[in-house]
């Protein structure tokens, strides 16, 4: 920590400091003491804030990855077939009943959905009005 009695300027205002206006003057006291203390790590971890570091061939892993021939699981005796190769089911033709059931009962959800887009455009253009009036009152006044 710095002695604060050394700057006679800064020790009357540390009086009427708050706790955190102290720890934030401390914290910039310290600044360059801490950024001296940072570089020992190296200068890549002091990277302007908002540039990426570069990729380079000296970073590669020590170990060799593995090959995917390598990484496959080793084929089972086992007689079940396996997970991925599902049999799709054939499809079943419908019939011209169920076909037309199908498009009476999209029909109805059109006829239900478009009267739904009605009440809520009405409702849409309702409150339109009503801000609309609102606004009027607002500029009389």
């Amino acid at each position: 920590m710095v002695d604060h009695e050394e700057l006679p300027e800064a020790a009357a205002q540390w009086d009427d400091m708050t706790e955190k206006e102290r720890e934030v003057a401390d914290i910039l006291l310290n600044l360059p003491e801490l950024i001296d203390n940072l570089s020992v790590y190296g200068e890549d971890q002091l990277l302007p804030w908002g540039w990426k570091k570069r990729r380079s061939a000296v970073n590669c892993p020590l170990t060799p990855l593995p090959s995917p021939a390598d990484s496959s699981p080793s084929p089972s005796s086992s007689s079940s077939p396996p997970r991925e190769l599902k049999i799709s089911k054939p499809r079943v033709a419908h019939t011209k009943e169920q076909l037309l059931q199908q498009i009476n009962k999209l029909t109805r959800r059109r006829k239900v959905y478009q009267q739904e887009l009605l009440k809520v455009q009405s409702h849409f253009e309702k409150q339109i009005e009503v801000n609309n009036t609102l606004k009027e009152l607002a500029y009389r006044d």
